[in-house]
């Protein structure tokens, strides 16, 4: 370790004020490795880091650490990777002891305050159609006008607005459409997906585990025993989740529809005496797959707004 206190601030900062000596990726070897011990000074584009391995063998190889006029890069418009600075605040509250009190926290506020935005918002007071869900809400494999929340949308001619996300969990949909600017009237679809969906940080990224892709990079033995993914207590979490969403549509006047489409116990089990539930679980294949060759073609969208169409005029 050769390198004493590490300034890092925005590249734009006069760091000549400071005894210190200019850190890039190119010397970040050479002065780790020398016999002296003296303090540098970065930004995060100078230091060209680019993961939280990256980060890590830095933090490893300094004394202390210290932000410098951080907060003028954290609300310029110009930052275009904020989720370097989430991966600083991870790795920094591993290394509190390097830190200078409080800094940590203006990390971890700017990454929440930017991060765990609404994926998206109506554009008018006028009545829209809302989807939510993972992938097949989100229409992973098919272009815009394929997907079944476009198709819906647009034979009620209503705007669409879409919250699903790839991978999406139950809980992070829970959490999308109650802090969403839903309104009376709207009406809001969810194609609900698999109930054993955890949402994890992981490397400095939050993502909806299952348990083979959990399975697949060993880190269940860090968060959860790997039976708990299949577990009644998460699917029934899950659950409660959903009538937590059936309960504030409720109340604010949305009109929600409930669409299964990766379940085949406990949602049709949970909902089958719901009006507003519909189960489009498949047990065959596809009727044709997207371009990800995965996941759902146009086809199977077309069939799918159908049966949505039809149970939400019904309704």
């Amino acid at each position: 370790m050769a390198i004493g206190t590490l300034y890092i601030s925005h590249k734009d900062y006069d760091f000549s004020t400071l005894d210190s000596k200019w850190l890039t990726k190119r010397n970040l070897d050479k002065s780790i490795s020398s016999t002296d011990v003296e303090d540098y000074h970065t930004s995060l584009k100078d230091s060209k880091v680019k993961n939280y391995d990256d980060i890590r063998f830095i933090l490893n190889n300094i004394q202390s650490i210290e932000f410098l006029n951080i907060e003028t890069y954290l609300n310029s418009k110009k930052n275009k990777n904020p989720i370097l600075f989430f991966l600083c605040g991870i790795l920094i509250n591993e290394y509190k002891n390097l830190c200078k009190p409080g800094q940590i926290g203006v990390i971890f506020r700017y990454w929440f305050e930017t991060s765990l935005q609404v994926r998206a918002n109506k554009n008018s007071s006028n009545k829209s159609l809302w989807v939510a869900g993972c992938s097949i809400s989100y229409g992973t494999g098919v272009d815009e006008d394929q997907k079944w929340g476009r198709l819906v949308a647009n034979h009620f001619n209503l705007e669409e607005v879409n919250l699903a996300i790839g991978g999406g969990s139950i809980n992070d949909t829970t959490d999308q459409i109650i802090r969403a600017n839903i309104q009376k009237d709207d009406i809001v679809v969810w194609g609900l997906t698999s109930l054993n969906r955890i949402d994890l940080i992981v490397n400095g990224q939050i993502q909806s585990w299952t348990a083979s892709m959990a399975l697949d990079l060993e880190i269940t033995h860090q968060y959860f025993n790997i039976d708990y993914f299949d577990s009644n207590s998460l699917k029934f979490n899950a659950i409660k989740s959903i009538y937590q969403v059936i309960a504030h549509c409720e109340k604010i006047g949305a009109k929600l529809y409930l669409v299964n489409f990766l379940d085949n116990e406990w949602t049709p089990m949970a909902f089958a005496n719901k009006k507003n539930f519909l189960n489009l679980f498949l047990t065959e294949d596809f009727l044709d797959l997207g371009t990800d060759g995965a996941h759902p073609g146009p086809l199977q969208h077309q069939k799918y707004a159908k049966e949505i169409i039809k149970f939400i005029e019904r309704a």
